[in-house]
């Protein structure tokens, strides 16, 4: 099997994440991830990990990324405001 470039795997994990919505237990889970580990994604991803499937850790990862880069934070009132810009700027890469 031939080896995907850079390039192609970014464009695949862009595919995948951009499919994840939010749903009541993925919300529950990072929450609970944000509660225990603060803004620090890789602990939050070993911390809730194992309870995600694939493409809800690399939405995760690229979401809770998004909110570091950008100063941003979620909680249980704002969580689907946050989720839904970032879904936005996705749609403009």
């Amino acid at each position: 099997m031939p080896k995907m470039s850079k390039a192609s795997q970014a464009r695949e994990r862009l595919w995948v994440i951009k499919e994840v919505e939010l749903n009541p237990v993925f919300v529950a889970l990072q929450l609970q991830a944000a509660k225990q580990c603060g803004c620090d994604v890789s602990n939050a991803l070993a911390y809730v990990g194992e309870q995600l499937t694939v493409p809800e850790c690399f939405a995760m990862e690229d979401f809770w990324n998004w909110l570091n880069e950008n100063n941003l934070a979620f909680g249980s009132g704002n969580i689907q405001q946050q989720w839904n810009a970032w879904k936005k700027s996705l749609e403009a890469s």
